[in-house]
């Protein structure tokens, strides 16, 4: 799950104070928590908001999450939409 946040460092900060492990991978400004076969990424909400072509307001329909379901190669991916 992505999980669009204000501030990136702060929101890591809380789930690594819960004992969640960061994963060492990952660009600047984003925040990777392996929970065993799932994953929650935190990234800043106004990147998530532009990849979704959504404005991050409080009265838009699009509340900063979003299910990611990682294809294994790029021919998953047509039967992953099927």
């Amino acid at each position: 799950m992505l999980l669009g946040v204000t501030d990136v460092a702060r929101s890591m900060a809380f789930y690594e104070s819960l004992g969640w492990k960061k994963s060492p991978a990952g660009p600047a400004g984003f925040a990777k928590f392996d929970l065993g076969g799932y994953a929650l990424c935190l990234l800043r909400l106004a990147d998530l908001a532009k990849d979704a072509l959504a404005e991050p307001s409080r009265d838009s329909a699009f509340k900063g999450i979003a299910f990611v379901h990682l294809a294994k190669s790029v021919n998953d991916v047509t039967l992953i939409l099927e």
